[in-house]
């Protein structure tokens, strides 16, 4: 299942920017990435990580050395939730009474 996050760019003067077009790249150790520009000075990042572990998280704003930043992902394994799971039997189970 794809997860998100928002990058949300502001000027050196920390003022929110209000209009896309620039260039935002993430790098994501291990995992496959999308970028879409929302045109308001944010943009959605959709990644998809399918094992656990600690990961690395680089945002480059136009190619700008200054302009990057890094962190870190951990992912964990999950509780099955009843609430979000659905479960599915691929054969018939028959009980005895």
């Amino acid at each position: 299942m794809k997860q998100t996050f928002t990058v949300t760019l502001s000027d050196s003067g920390v003022n929110l920017l209000t209009t896309g077009g620039d260039k935002v790249e993430v790098t994501l150790s291990q995992a496959q990435i999308e970028v879409f520009d929302n045109y308001d000075g944010s943009y959605l990042v959709e990644y998809l990580i399918t094992q656990q572990g600690v990961y690395d998280l680089t945002v480059t704003v136009n190619e700008d050395t200054p302009n990057v930043k890094t962190s870190v992902i951990t992912v964990v394994p999950n509780v099955p939730s009843s609430l979000d799971s659905t479960l599915v039997f691929n054969s018939v189970v028959e009980v005895e009474s």
